[in-house]
């Protein structure tokens, strides 16, 4: 029932965005308020960050903080908001004759091919790395469920080949002297480090957590931060982490990373096992 639930609400988003296009093509008037409507619906979550940050609203430095948010934000709502920006200054183009929106206009079209095209290779590299240091042997992770009953150990090398599926070399450290930090990873100049907190569902990870990935991070000369764990994350800890550029992820987070694991794994298992059936005598 909640599979088909899933299924209802894709086809109902599917059909808005197949309905909005429609109107748009019948009438281009419809764009510009889209984009009104859009533009407000941002501008009411970036009031709405002020307030769960506790900023105010009339300092400089505070909406540098607040824009500064959008690296954490998730790819998909990157996308989106490069999408407005880019059919906002397409519209205001054709609307006003100005040379100079004219170029921002061509700069932001480039700009996006580009990073598309940046983004297409990075994760072809990814799964070729993933594919040459990982073994063909599928055995699928445990459930979020499992996860809960691991010890933080046991947690931590949970952990390391679904970072290693994603092209990254690693190791777990030592229970004593690890200066803060459960694995290492290491990719195309990049240095990760990660703490894991497996935790109770109901015992939120403190600002402990951050503070010793980024002692971590300071003697590993870490480019990359992370703090995950199966619970959340308190108020003070989202705060630090964004003071520190530390990557949080939570149960949300986890269960996705799992997922994806499973789903790479279990391709690379059946084109092989195809390739060997193709050549088999």
């Amino acid at each position: 029932m909640a599979k088909r639930k899933k299924y209802m609400n894709n086809e109902f988003i599917v059909g808005v965005i197949a309905l909005t296009m429609l109107y748009t093509i019948l009438s281009p008037l419809m764009l510009l308020y889209l984009l009104l409507a859009s533009g407000s619906v941002g501008f009411l979550f970036y009031l709405k960050a002020f307030y769960k940050y506790r900023r105010n609203f009339f300092k400089p430095k505070d909406h540098i903080l607040i824009i500064s948010l959008i690296k954490y934000w998730k790819l998909k709502y990157k996308i989106i908001l490069g999408s407005l920006i880019l059919f906002t200054t397409f519209y205001l183009n054709h609307l006003i004759n100005n040379p100079f929106i004219d170029i921002l206009y061509n700069s932001l079209l480039i700009s996006a091919f580009i990073t598309a095209l940046i983004l297409g290779i990075r994760k072809l590299v990814l799964k070729m790395k993933a594919f040459l240091q990982n073994d063909h042997k599928y055995v699928p992770l445990a459930t979020i469920d499992d996860v809960d009953q691991m010890s933080g150990k046991d947690f931590e090398h949970f952990l390391l080949p679904i970072y290693m599926s994603q092209g990254y070399s690693g190791e777990v450290t030592r229970s004593s002297g690890d200066f803060g930090a459960d694995l290492i990873l290491r990719g195309f100049k990049e240095v990760v480090v990660v703490q894991a907190k497996r935790y109770d569902i109901l015992r939120k990870v403190g600002i402990s957590a951050v503070n010793e990935v980024v002692g971590a991070a300071g003697y590993y000369n870490a480019t990359k931060k992370i703090v995950i764990t199966n619970s959340t994350f308190t108020d003070a800890a989202i705060q630090t982490a964004i003071r520190n550029q530390v990557i949080l992820l939570d149960r949300g987070d986890l269960i996705k990373l799992i997922k994806e694991y499973n789903d790479v794994k279990f391709k690379l298992l059946s084109r092989i096992n195809n390739h060997h059936k193709e050549y088999r005598f």
